[in-house]
């Protein structure tokens, strides 16, 4: 789809995922499924097929809210098929996306406190695709109220249709679940689908 082509909204929401992003390696120009480094490894080819397929029925999965699970190896470019689902909502549907890592999302939560607002700004409850990016940092763990914002995220949109993408550096989705939280974890995968990034980090940092 050509720039002339786009509509203010779609405009508007680029821009905006771009500076999400913070631009550079997770672009969302040059995050797609097209330009995924792939390798010789079947179980790498799986999931970025599934991946694929899930973009391949985009409307109908968006519409019907499936939400997706991303855990495994850092640096093994979770985001960056995240990213690509997130900018084709926006020039397919013509919807909002919103890429968000854990510590943006609490200075977000933190300055709506201070407006006296709600503790979960609306904008990551009421887009259209909303990407949370590595909500537990490795080796980390959430407090209460971080596990209760997740918590409250993730059911909010369960609960109104609308799709999540969690990208997450556990080991596994037993690991996942404790340290998100089961309810997090069954309200993604329920509909959804949890897929494992096992294979060696692209950045060639991760360590057993």
């Amino acid at each position: 789809m050509k720039p002339n082509d786009l509509s203010g909204d779609q405009i508007s929401y680029l821009k905006a995922l771009r500076r999400q992003t913070g631009g550079g390696r997770l672009d969302p120009e040059s995050c797609l499924l097209s330009t995924y480094r792939t390798g010789g490894d079947p179980e790498q080819a799986r999931v970025v097929d599934r991946v694929a397929h899930y973009a391949d029925h985009l409307e109908q999965n968006v519409n019907g809210g499936r939400s997706l699970l991303f855990f495994g190896r850092p640096g093994t470019g979770k985001d960056h098929l995240a990213i690509a689902l997130a900018r084709a909502v926006i020039l397919r549907m013509g919807l909002s996306a919103t890429w968000v890592s854990m510590c943006e999302m609490k200075a977000d939560i933190r300055n709506s406190i201070h407006r006296g607002q709600t503790e979960v700004p609306d904008r990551l409850l009421r887009c259209g695709f909303l990407v949370l990016s590595d909500p537990v940092a490795l080796g980390g763990h959430l407090t209460d109220f971080q596990a209760e914002v997740l918590h409250r995220i993730v059911d909010y949109r369960w609960r109104t249709n609308s799709p999540t993408v969690v990208t997450c550096n556990c080991r596994s989705l037993g690991e996942c679940a404790e340290l998100m939280g089961s309810q997090v974890v069954d309200r993604l995968v329920g509909d959804g689908e949890a897929l494992e990034f096992s294979w060696t980090s692209f950045r060639g940092q991760y360590q057993e």
